[in-house]
């Protein structure tokens, strides 16, 4: 684990040792998870599957433009920051994805046709159109499976020491996604 900062983030993130072995993040890319308040003492796992926008140089936001990842398409606006808010409150440790869920997302099932979504909320996602099986897996291993293997790499800590810990999954909603209004400000599920 090393410990710095990302780009426009003002506290430090703790980001795991990248797999030279993986070719989709390269040197300077955010790492596919951080984490945070480490050694938080609640009995309580905060995750969030979208906390970013972030994509490796070499995935060229496939193909997508900036403006697109400013948008909930890419990723749950806010998530990151009440993540760590709920982390320091509580004192809990967390775990935060650390790439768009447009390159896999880690909130679905790998055979879930939206887990590689070509259009979301009427936007085309081209670098996503037409993925192969190869190109499926390489994602999956080199973003979803680190990203998931830190959260049950925690669970099983919180188990080593006899604590069945409350795993809290944060996110956040857009009011309107593919033309329809939502009309909740908050969602609790369980």
């Amino acid at each position: 684990m090393s410990r710095t900062k990302l780009p426009g983030h003002s506290h430090y993130q703790n980001f795991p040792d990248i797999d030279p072995g993986c070719s989709l993040i390269g040197p300077g890319d955010p790492p596919p998870f951080m984490t945070y308040n480490d050694h938080g003492r609640a009995r309580v796992l905060l995750v969030a599957d979208h906390a970013t926008p972030f994509f490796p140089a070499a995935m060229n936001q496939l193909g997508l433009a900036d403006w697109v990842l400013e948008r909930h398409v890419a990723w749950d606006i806010g998530s990151d920051e009440l993540t760590r808010c709920l982390a320091d409150e509580l004192d809990a440790p967390a775990v935060l994805a650390g790439f768009s869920r447009l390159i896999v997302d880690p909130n679905r099932r790998l055979d879930d046709p939206s887990a590689f979504v070509e259009i979301s909320d009427g936007i085309a996602i081209p670098g996503n159109l037409d993925l192969d099986e190869q190109e499926k897996h390489l994602r999956a291993k080199s973003f979803y499976a680190p990203y998931h293997d830190a959260i049950a790499a925690r669970l099983a800590a919180f188990e080593a020491r006899g604590i069945v810990p409350a795993l809290i999954s944060i996110h956040t909603c857009t009011p309107v996604f593919d033309r329809v209004v939502r009309p909740w400000h908050i969602g609790v599920m369980w």
